[in-house]
């Protein structure tokens, strides 16, 4: 019998083994039909051991390249029908076909989903029978009609459109998205904004009350002063022209050729230059000892005595000062006069005519024509804290001035309405000029 070495080599001529033996066998193809059926498979055993080992593939291995569906389709084949299993699905041989054919792009055998699964015995695929396949086409079926009605509804239904809400746009949207916070932010801060605006106005409304009232107070203050004031310079005045003694209205009366310099002897400049006024009409220091001596005349005289009117400008307040210092000194003398003789009634002749005389001198001082009125308000500016307005007067000049001097002026009620301001406190704190090219007079 042939048998086989250690290379597993076929060696016709060796010894005889066994029950059978053949001594003409020649190793040929002709020999291996007198081999029995025992024999041939043992040599066929043996020679796939040997091309294995040789590296020669395996028959479907080498065919690899003429399969219709290759190993990596197979592998997804194989994956998805375990997805399917699982699920539910029923699986049909002509299910197995037909994916395959998807997957290699041509169609295959019949027989492809017998050999498909002699090639993965692991993957236990129990075919549907014609039951489940009708249960299954049934539900299809169903599915289907059932979506149709709805697309036919959707489409052909009458609709009744509900009115959008405040946010509603044509798609959808999500609360979160960009769009949506936006909104929603808008409106919370038009709520926050609303209440802010609301105890902003409370709170300015009771500023303004308070700031009202303050000014109300300090102008009832200042008339006060005025009004106190005005009796104390009135007797300084009449005593002065009493102790001028028999002289009478001519000789000195009124006191205002000595003791203003005359209506043609003292010039008034305006009260922006009052100090270079009281530089050269300053008293001498005698002048000023003798005021300091009468202790109910010099003090009252220290300011005008007469007011002015709103709206207009004295020419001088150093010269006016000059004036009551000076005539200050005849009224000490006429005070000793007075109390050396004791007389009461005189006093009080003296006081009704002082009264009279600072009528009479008010009067000429308003009519004398040495004053200047308000013609426009140009502008207005912030220093120091307090508002000034540049001032166009009648004579040509412009200048920058206080509130005090322009208050209670027509052109000043012009300038404050053509602003939108009702009050002068309240105008804006930049400087603001009507005509830019008014250069100042007095810079």
């Amino acid at each position: 019998m042939a048998t086989f070495d250690d290379d597993m080599n076929y060696n016709p001529n060796s010894p005889p083994t066994g029950e059978s033996t053949v001594d003409d066998i020649t190793g040929t193809d002709d020999d291996l039909m007198l081999l029995d059926q025992e024999d041939r498979i043992q040599l066929a055993i043996a020679a796939t051991l040997k091309r294995r080992i040789n590296g020669v593939p395996t028959r479907s291995d080498g065919h690899e390249h003429e399969r219709k569906v290759s190993s990596t389709a197979e592998a997804v084949l194989k994956e998805m029908l375990k997805t399917l299993a699982h699920r539910g699905t029923p699986v049909t041989p002509n299910f197995v076909n037909d994916y395959a054919s998807v997957l290699a792009g041509a169609p295959v055998g019949e027989t492809y989903a017998k050999r498909f699964l002699a090639r993965h015995p692991d993957l236990a695929v129990k075919f549907a029978n014609p039951l489940e396949e009708l249960e299954a086409s049934q539900a299809r079926e169903l599915l289907a009609d059932k979506e149709n009605g709805r697309l036919r509804e959707a489409l052909f239904a009458k609709k009744n459109k509900p009115k959008r809400g405040k946010f509603s746009t044509a798609h959808a949207r999500l609360m979160t998205s960009d769009e949506m916070v936006g909104a929603l932010l808008l409106e919370f801060q038009k709520k926050l904004m609303a209440e802010l605006h609301k105890g902003m106005k409370t709170a300015l409304a009771a500023a303004k009350k308070k700031v009202v009232d303050e000014e109300k107070r300090l102008r009832e203050e200042k008339k006060q002063a005025e009004k106190a004031a005005r009796p104390a310079r009135g007797r300084g005045r009449g005593r002065g022209t009493g102790g001028r003694g028999a002289g009478g209205r001519g000789a000195g009366g009124r006191g205002r050729g000595s003791g203003r310099g005359g209506r043609g002897g003292g010039t008034r400049s305006r009260r922006r230059h009052a100090d270079e006024d009281s530089d050269d009409e300053t008293p001498s220091p005698s002048e000023s000892e003798g005021c300091a001596s009468d202790d109910t005349a010099s003090s009252p005289d220290t300011e005008d005595p007469t007011p002015r009117r709103r709206g207009t400008r004295l020419r001088s307040q150093a010269a006016a000062q000059d004036e009551a210092t000076v005539s200050d000194l005849p009224a000490s003398e006429g005070d000793e006069d007075i109390d050396s003789n004791g007389d009461e009634d005189v006093d009080l002749e003296e006081e009704e005519a002082s009264e009279v005389e600072l009528e009479a001198e008010r009067s000429d001082i308003e009519s004398d024509g040495e004053e200047t009125g308000v013609l426009a308000v140009n502008g207005h500016r912030w220093r120091d804290g307090n508002v000034e307005f540049q001032v166009l007067w009648e004579d040509g000049d412009c200048t920058w001035e206080p509130l005090a001097t322009v208050d209670d002026c027509a052109a000043l009620d012009d300038y404050l309405a053509g602003r939108d301001v009702e009050d002068a406190l309240r105008l804006p704190k930049r400087q603001y000029r009507i005509n830019t090219q008014l250069e100042l007079t007095h810079p």
